[in-house]
């Protein structure tokens, strides 16, 4: 689990995973570090992590842990980004690394195993814009047709809408330009890749949930609104999860600061959110702890900066039920919209 602290620096904590949820190792340690950005981190192989934010001056800089071991020292991307990265992994050493730079170009840069960039040094490359706000990324290789990363964001305007674009892993190539998806969003978009396909997902102006699907079999879907038949105002970034090709689960914070859950199942959405209560300073994250029991923990920032979590279990039906929620200490930063720890 990663956070940026109130003194800048990136905090790590380590959790043991298991069939009852997520369990601490150990205390929060810093990796140092002064930071304009929360982190992002990806596993590129088995017993390895690395981590990414951006730095005072705008630099990526990205720090590895393996062998049990944290590199001493952050690395610089460059990038000259605005905002946090984003990033993705295809299969084992890949990278895919996404931010938005000072002119509101989306940047990319690609890593084979950490050590070797291209474009190499300080150099990105510039997938086009203008966008506003931050990006997000999804990466796939269980399509039938092959690899796919798809990249949202904000686009530009006084009433944004989602704006995306696809690397198609059969031609090898980017879309020319940016699509316009759907809505008049509040804030970040949120793309998630499974077996099944890609889902999109936005807050509109009005706090509601928009979504939008693409499918090998129909292409993509008309954007629908997942408001449900009792009225739920968001607040905060969606975090997104599949746990087989029939079910996909939807988290976000409510202007009430509780986390709520919604669920598709067999392609059908249920009617109305669930509340799983918490009081949350950040968007949720979900963390699948162990996939053969459904096992999931949710976290997110608390009150006073304190990292807080609950555990759930995912099993047949459209609900998980209310558990516990616990304080994990910390004094982390929050942002409301796009924020996560």
């Amino acid at each position: 689990m990663f956070a940026r602290g109130l003194d800048f620096a990136i905090w790590v904590r380590v959790i043991e995973g298991g069939t009852k949820g997520a369990v601490w190792k150990d205390d929060w340690r810093s990796l140092g570090g002064s930071f304009t950005s929360q982190p992002a981190a990806v596993s590129i192989r088995e017993n390895r992590v690395d981590v990414y934010a951006v730095a005072t001056g705008g630099a990526v800089m990205f720090k590895t842990y393996q062998n049990n071991v944290w590199d001493e020292t952050w690395t610089s991307l460059g990038g000259g980004l605005s905002g946090p990265p984003a990033v993705c992994s295809l299969y084992d050493g890949n990278i895919n690394l996404i931010g938005v730079d000072g002119s509101r170009n989306v940047l990319k840069k690609n890593g084979t195993d950490g050590r070797t960039w291209e474009p190499t040094g300080d150099k990105w490359d510039s997938l086009g814009g203008p966008v506003s706000g931050n990006v997000d990324i999804a990466c796939t290789n269980a399509l039938t047709g092959g690899m796919r990363i798809d990249v949202v964001a904000l686009g530009s305007g006084n009433t944004p809408g989602m704006v995306s674009k696809r690397w198609n892993g059969t031609t090898s190539s980017w879309e020319k330009d940016f699509g316009h998806s759907f809505g008049a969003l509040k804030g970040a978009p949120t793309v998630v890749s499974s077996n099944a396909g890609v889902d999109y997902f936005g807050v509109g102006v009005d706090g509601k949930l928009w979504w939008r699907g693409w499918t090998q079999a129909k292409g993509y879907s008309e954007p629908q609104d997942l408001g449900g038949t009792v009225a739920v105002t968001l607040q905060s970034a969606i975090s997104a999860f599949a746990t087989g090709e029939a079910r996909l689960d939807v988290l976000a914070v409510g202007t009430d600061s509780r986390l709520k859950h919604l669920t598709r199942l067999s392609g059908i959405w249920s009617t109305a959110w669930e509340d799983l209560g918490g009081f949350f300073h950040s968007a949720p994250k979900a963390v699948v702890t162990d996939v053969p029991t459904g096992a999931v923990s949710v976290f997110g920032v608390g009150p006073g900066g304190k990292i807080i979590h609950a555990n759930f279990f995912v099993g047949a039906g459209w609900a998980w039920g209310k558990q516990q929620w616990y304080s994990d200490d910390g004094s982390m930063s929050s942002g409301w919209y796009a924020s996560t720890p």
